[in-house]
């Protein structure tokens, strides 16, 4: 058995040569350019009993630059699994700019629903995502520069609190401008 380390330097020193950023970087950022294959991303949603978040979490996603600007790349699978309330007439009313893809199944818990919805998945890359989470505007990019990068790498981003009751379909999750510094 070999020991394992949770020494990441090689990695971020062959990311900061081929990006000239960090890897650990703020998601809010736009990502840095990498010229090489254009893949194609899938996110995989599995949903119980969300009606309250995944209206807020689709459209960040619909409104991301990713979709905006690549959105024949992107593929979304939302798996509804067995909810009571009313995620599921929510999920299949909603009509969204993107390509999505929905499914019920019985209710056989989050992994299963992850994997029916894995199964089917197109992408390059695949993003799971909770269906409580507000994806900030560049997340998705983020994730394909790092994967483009670092090929055969799992990649796992963090959660950051934001109160989805702010968030609107009419708003986009677009950061702020930055301020100019001279």
């Amino acid at each position: 058995i070999h020991e394992r380390s949770n020494d990441y330097s090689q990695l971020e020193n062959k990311y900061k040569s081929l990006t000239k950023h960090t890897l650990v970087t703020d998601f809010l950022a736009s990502p840095p350019k990498v010229k090489t294959k254009e893949l194609t991303v899938t996110i995989v949603i599995p949903a119980y009993n969300v009606s309250s978040s995944i209206l807020a979490c689709l459209s960040s996603i619909e409104q991301s630059s990713f979709n905006i600007h690549h959105g024949g790349r992107l593929q979304v699978i939302v798996v509804d699994d067995g909810s009571t309330d009313a995620t599921w007439d929510i999920i299949k009313n909603s009509k969204f700019s993107m390509n999505l893809i929905a499914l019920r199944q019985k209710n056989y818990g989050q992994a299963q629903a992850l994997n029916t919805g894995i199964s089917i998945a197109e992408g390059d890359i695949i993003i799971s995502c909770d269906a409580d989470m507000v994806l900030a505007y560049y997340t998705i990019e983020q994730f394909v520069v790092r994967h483009q990068a670092l090929p055969n790498v799992l990649l796992t981003g963090f959660r950051s609190e934001a109160g989805i009751s702010t968030f609107s379909r009419r708003s986009p999750a677009r950061p702020s401008p930055r301020p100019k510094t001279r």
